[in-house]
Formats: structure tokens, sequence, C-alpha cells
């Protein structure tokens, strides 16, 4: 006969998994609040600095949009005079005497809209290469040698650009209108005039680029000199959104294009300060004793109710007295350690035996006699499953729980000896009776649930071998019943 594993489930063990529990759940708070303020936290901070280097940059793009605009506003000043408007070698006859004089009224006209302002070049070309208004050296080169249609394929088919373009100045910004057919307005300024306006004060502690199709036109740093090509690091940091910023644990950047489609970017340090690693192991040892020596005190303080009952009680409470085989409160203890410690692909049968009329019997027949009986059912049990390990007990409801091992390396030929089993399992209480004589024959009905199939817990493996019970309770004789989920469920529903 098998005999229930003797090794009791003692308090101190439950105080100990009471201290445990309350561990880890301790443990998991603390992380989770930290890892959330922490994550708040660095979130705020980001928005933040973000929000401040975008402002910044949006500033700078504002700074370089009034100063194109300015020198939109001077080039549509100069078109707007007759002489300037009205001069039109290419389409008119005029003589080399009306050139002269015409071409220089339209020069001095630009001369003077020019007056006092910072340009190098302010000219209007013709498709002849013929130029009226002033001509910087450096440009004269570029007009000898490649003439109008230079800053024709510039236009890109546009009535006015702004460019930075090393072949014509690797120190000068061009901005080019469509006078009339076959004649250019040129307008040119020195970066320098440019670069004024990125040096502010309030952008001392960040580093500014200012680019035109990922060349570099200005920038504050020495990584990005003028007229290369940005890095990749540089410009994969947006979304080729206008006015995306981006932040990681090194950098905060934000960028934004400006009216004349010039990028402009602001780069600045992360917010988030670099904690070193010494300190991080320090702090995560202060932490975990600190939460070890709570842990431990609450769960010291939550088991002092079973410590107290420990030292009233005569016996163990895990124990059945009618049976002398281990209660609900002691099979929910050693069932769900046996299911903690299993292996991965153990099979148990959750086997719920109860007598058929129970209540009609127990009127018919002593409470000693019934006492009796279920311990007459306890031992045909175990001396079935001798051959296996069995866990045994009683419910509160009076139902006999037996926990039967059936693992083996093939789960599928387990499942079938299972269900085998517990069929002749069904018939080792043929010849069941009560009463005087034995004049009252007993039936009994048997569910059964099976770990891991159908539940991974004790009080889910009680809950559908009790469903299984149902539906023997109603067969004739003897009967077993195993849980089936499609069926079981679907009356639950």
């Amino acid at each position: 006969m098998a005999q229930t594993e003797k090794r009791s489930v003692t308090v101190k063990r439950v105080r100990k998994r009471m201290t445990f529990f309350f561990t880890v759940i301790m443990i998991i708070v603390v992380l989770l609040i930290t890892a959330y303020v922490y994550i708040k936290l660095k979130r705020i901070s980001e928005q933040r600095f973000r929000e401040n280097v975008s402002a910044a940059d949006i500033q700078l793009g504002s700074s370089l949009d009034n100063f194109t605009h300015s020198w939109e506003a001077v080039c549509t000043d100069a078109l707007a005079h007759t002489e300037v408007s009205s001069f039109d070698p290419i389409t008119i006859n005029y003589t080399a005497e009306q050139v002269e004089r015409l071409g220089g009224q339209a020069g001095d006209v630009l001369k003077r809209t020019a007056a006092g302002r910072s340009c190098s070049d302010f000219f209007i070309i013709y498709l002849d290469s013929t130029t009226v208004g002033t001509v910087s050296d450096s440009t004269r080169e570029h007009i000898d040698q490649w003439g109008f249609r230079m800053f024709l394929e510039r236009m890109e088919g546009k009535n006015d650009i702004w460019l930075f373009s090393s072949a014509l100045s690797d120190s000068k910004a061009f901005y080019l209108r469509r006078a009339r057919d076959g004649a250019i307005l040129v307008l040119s300024c020195d970066l320098n005039s440019i670069s004024t306006l990125f040096s502010q004060k309030a952008f001392e502690n960040e580093k500014f680029i200012l680019s035109f199709k990922d060349t570099v036109v200005l920038s504050s740093s020495s990584l990005y000199s003028t007229g290369r090509f940005l890095p990749e690091e540089v410009t994969g940091m947006f979304n080729d959104i206008n006015g995306d910023s981006f932040v990681n644990d090194e950098m905060t950047a934000a960028s934004i294009v400006t009216d004349c489609g010039w990028n402009v970017m602001l780069i600045a340090d992360s917010p988030i300060a670099k904690v070193s690693l010494s300190f991080i192991v320090v702090m995560a040892v202060i932490v975990s004793t600190a939460i070890g020596f709570l842990c431990w005190l609450t769960g010291l303080v939550s088991s002092a109710n079973f410590v107290l009952a420990e030292m009233r009680a005569s016996g163990n409470e895990f124990i059945d007295e009618t049976t002398g085989r281990y209660n609900e409160y002691g099979l929910d203890e050693k069932i769900s350690e046996k299911l903690e410690t299993s292996l991965v692909g153990s099979t148990y049968a959750f086997i719920l035996i109860g007598i058929k009329d129970s209540d009609q019997v127990k009127t018919a027949v002593t409470s000693k006699y019934w006492n009796e009986l279920r311990t007459k059912l306890i031992n045909i049990s175990e001396s079935f499953f001798s051959g296996r390990k069995i866990i045994v007990g009683r419910t509160h409801t009076d139902r006999i729980v037996l926990f039967v091992d059936f693992s083996e390396f093939d789960i599928f030929k387990a499942h079938q000896n299972l269900e085998q089993t517990c069929g002749d399992f069904c018939k080792a209480f043929d010849g069941l009776a009560a009463g005087e004589d034995n004049a009252l024959r007993l039936y009994v009905n048997i569910g059964v649930s099976i770990y891991p199939d159908h539940a991974e817990d004790f009080d889910t493996l009680l809950e559908k071998a009790a469903k299984a019970l149902g539906e023997a309770d109603e067969k004739e004789g003897d009967s077993f019943v195993v849980y089936d989920p499609s069926k079981h469920e679907r009356e639950e529903e």
C-alpha cells in the first residue's frame, strides 16, 4: 500500500515562504516604482530640453529668414526701377552708345540700392554674359569661364534661389533671381555677415550647423567644416520633418528648414547625467540590503498568526483528524510544492472521489461507520495505486483527493495510461456496501483533471475535477469522468 509522504509542512516553512513571497513582491514593487519614476523624470527632462533646443533653433532660423528676406526686398526694389527693368540688351538692338549709357544707368541704380550693405556682388547678367552692376573679381573669373549658363543651371528652373556652392566660392552665399527671360539678378554675401547671426551668447553652449543640400555652409564645430558633406551620423538623427528634434544619452539636437530652403541644426549635450558604474553598484547594494531587511520584517509580521497557531496547536494543522491524511490546506501546500518542483513534461492526475447519494447514506449509518467508510475508500485507493507516487487527503466538502504521478518520457503514452488506469480504478470499488449485512449497495463517482493540460495550480485543478465529478454523479453505478474543456466550459457559459 502506498504511503502518504511523511514530511509535514510546518509553520516554519510557511513563514519562510511568506517571507520569500513578500521579499519578491517588495523588490518587484520597488523596482517598478523606481523604473517608472526614472522613466517619467527622464521623459520630462528630455521633453523640456528638446523644447528649449527647438525654440533656440527656431530663433536661429528666424534670424536667417529675416536676413534673407531683407536682401530679397532689396532685390525687389532694384528691379522695380525703370532704368533696371527697361534695359534689355538681348531683345532690343541698342547702339554701342545706348548700351553704355543705359547699362551704366541700370548699374548705378543697383549700386545705389545696395549702398551701405555688405554684399560682394550685386549685378544682372544677361544671356550674352554681359553684366551691369557690381561684380567681384572672383565672380568675374567664373563668368569669363562659364558665362550665363553657370547661373542658369544653378537656378534649377526656379524663379529665385539661395544657394551655396564651393564651385562658385567657399566664402559666399548667393541669391539668384530671374529678372526676365535671358536675365538673372545675382547677389552674393560674405558668410561672415551670416555667421554674426549665430554668435549670440544664448548659443554659446550649443553647436550650430547651417547646411544647403547636406553641404555645410557654416558651423561652430571644427568637426563640420565649410564645403564638406554632413556625415550620416548627423543627417540620420532626424526624420526629414521640419522642426524635428532628437535626444539620446549623448546629445540633444533640433533641425529646422528656413524659408530660403537652408537647414539650421542646433546640437547640445544630453541633459541626462551619466552615472558612474561604481555609484550604481553601491546604490544597488544599499537598496537591496534595505529591501531585504524590510521584507524579512514584513514576512515575520505577516506570519505571526501562524506562529501563534503552531504554539497553541496540539497536532499538525495540515492533517485531517478523521482520516489521518492531509486536509484541504495540507493538500494545497503539498500539491503546490510538488507542482513547483515538477520537471517539464510531467503528468499528474488530480482525482476527486465521492459517494453517490452521500446525504442519504449518512442518514442510514452512524457517524463512526461513515468515518470508517471514508478510510476504506482511502485504503482501496492507496492499494490500487501502490506502484505510483501519490498524495492523499480529504477536502472540507468531504471528498477524497488523490494526486497521482503518471509522468513518463512519452507524454502521449502517459495520457493513455492515465485514462485507462482511471477506468480500472473505478472498478476497484465493485461490491462496496454499507449497513447491516451490507444491505446498502454503494457506488462511487470519480472526477479527474490533468496537470498541466487542464490547469497548473491546486485550486483550478480542484475546481475542474469537481465539474467532472458532478457529471459522473449523474451517471448510473460506479462512474468516472475526465474533465473535458470543450464540454464543461461550454456548459459553464
